[in-house]
């Protein structure tokens, strides 16, 4: 299988999908150089043997950038909700569409809108109690796991549950579903291949901090 990491980052989810449920090859991209050097180098140290291609998405041209038909699945986390307009979701969303072969799954993750305010053991999304509307920015912090002090704050924009099954199907996915997700019944293995600790996200495997949206790529043109 051949998969689409969106938004890669340094390499995380491409390193631990290699070589594992049938995937030999990962292509990732994301809008940040450096952090393509660094998924290059954890590929490289994790899944030496497995083919890992790298491309850089230049801002303005995401909708052209990706090879047509190419991929049998694809995912994309925590990208899609830091975009600022509805329109620029739609054009990132069908992009991965076109990317992709009939039948194939895309698998996209942002922070959950439903839970917004909870502080989980290294995320905060906005602020409880408060009521956000669709595109509203939101503050995010970001916390070190072993000492609970922030490190990193940036912000996000808020999406109602709907919004996200609604752009899917817009974009020509089927069997569109968006599923709140905890850490209760990852595996040990899989977490550790992260780095975490499952004694240090209590939080995380009781509250779901996770939006995950799964659709199709139909084998039918839209019209």
């Amino acid at each position: 299988l051949s998969i689409l990491d969106y938004g890669c980052g340094k390499g995380a989810v491409a390193a631990c999908l290699l070589g594992r449920m049938g995937v030999k090859q990962v292509h990732g991209c994301d809008i940040q150089p450096e952090c393509l050097n660094a998924a290059r180098h954890r590929v490289e140290l994790e899944a030496p043997s497995c083919p890992f291609r790298t491309h850089l998405i230049v801002p303005g041209d995401e909708a052209d950038s990706l090879p047509a038909g190419e991929f049998d699945g694809a995912m994309c986390n925590f990208v899609t909700s830091m975009l600022k307009t509805r329109e620029d979701q739609m054009a990132l969303i069908r992009s991965i569409e076109r990317s992709l072969s009939p039948g194939a799954p895309f698998v996209m993750l942002v922070n959950n809108p439903a839970t917004v305010g909870t502080k989980f053991a290294s995320i905060k999304v906005g602020e409880k109690g408060k009521k956000y509307s669709p595109g509203q920015l939101v503050r995010v912090q970001m916390f070190n796991i072993d000492t609970g002090k922030m490190y990193f704050e940036t912000r996000d924009r808020w999406w109602p549950v709907e919004h996200y099954i609604e752009i899917f199907e817009e974009a020509g996915f089927v069997d569109v579903i968006a599923e709140q997700r905890t850490l209760s019944g990852i595996s040990t293995e899989t977490l550790d291949s992260f780095g975490l600790d499952i004694d240090m996200l209590k939080v995380e495997t009781e509250v779901p901090a996770v939006l995950a949206v799964r659709g199709i790529k139909s084998d039918k043109k839209l019209l």
